[in-house]
């Protein structure tokens, strides 16, 4: 497990329609994705303020408890719509 984070707005829609396509481009992203580039500009805002902040932290403020307790709801998941007898 890696700590990460995926930070983005409307997340509700998914990544744009052309994501990772051939249209993918700055174009694209100039003249329908976000033209005014404010989306841009806030979600790079918030990733410097993050940085910012855990830069100078002795200690990263991860709750490894709650991480391990979701891993295992994730398998415990998983075996569930497993066949009897197989493993994840």
């Amino acid at each position: 497990g890696v700590a990460s984070a995926d930070i983005r707005f409307r997340p509700d829609r998914g990544p744009y329609p052309v994501y990772h396509s051939m249209y993918d481009s700055f174009e694209w992203m100039a003249k329908f994705g976000d033209p005014t580039w404010q989306t841009h500009k806030a979600v790079a805002q918030i990733w410097g303020w993050v940085a910012l902040s855990l830069a100078d932290e002795p200690v990263l403020p991860f709750d490894y408890t709650e991480y391990a307790e979701a891993l295992a709801s994730f398998v415990a998941a998983v075996q569930a719509v497993l066949p009897a007898g197989s493993k994840p």
